[in-house]
């Protein structure tokens, strides 16, 4: 934590420490997939990322309320709908990503899937 502002994530942070030599980084592509109760998707997702394309961990969010285009979707006391939003987070190195975005990209619709590049501690791929 910084001194001076309290953050954790303050750029003088980033000059007093040298991430680099005290983490060593390796390259990850982390991938979000949305999706809702009613498509009956995760399931058969889940299983090929893990057992198939062995991603290293998956981890399911279930939401209580979102849109897309085709309207509102929420949950209220009254109405018990199954057609809440849920996401699909993962993330490993870009050689398991890439069939894994190939795969996605047959059964989820392409805009319903965001990836991005990040970083993750080298040590935990050994």
């Amino acid at each position: 934590m910084c001194i001076e502002c309290g953050s954790l994530y303050c750029r003088r942070l980033v000059r007093r420490f040298n991430w680099e030599a005290i983490m060593n980084r390796i390259k990850v592509i982390v991938v979000r997939v949305y999706l809702t109760e009613s498509e009956k998707l995760v399931k058969t997702l889940i299983d090929y990322l893990k057992n198939q394309a062995n991603i290293r961990g998956i981890t399911v969010f279930r939401g209580i309320s979102g849109y897309r285009e085709t309207g509102s979707c929420s949950a209220s006391w009254i109405d018990l709908s199954l057609h809440l939003p849920i996401t699909l987070e993962f993330f490993d190195q870009v050689d398991k990503i890439n069939p894994a975005l190939e795969y996605l990209a047959e059964h989820v619709k392409p805009e319903h899937i965001i990836f991005w590049e990040a970083y993750a501690n080298a040590k935990a791929y050994k």
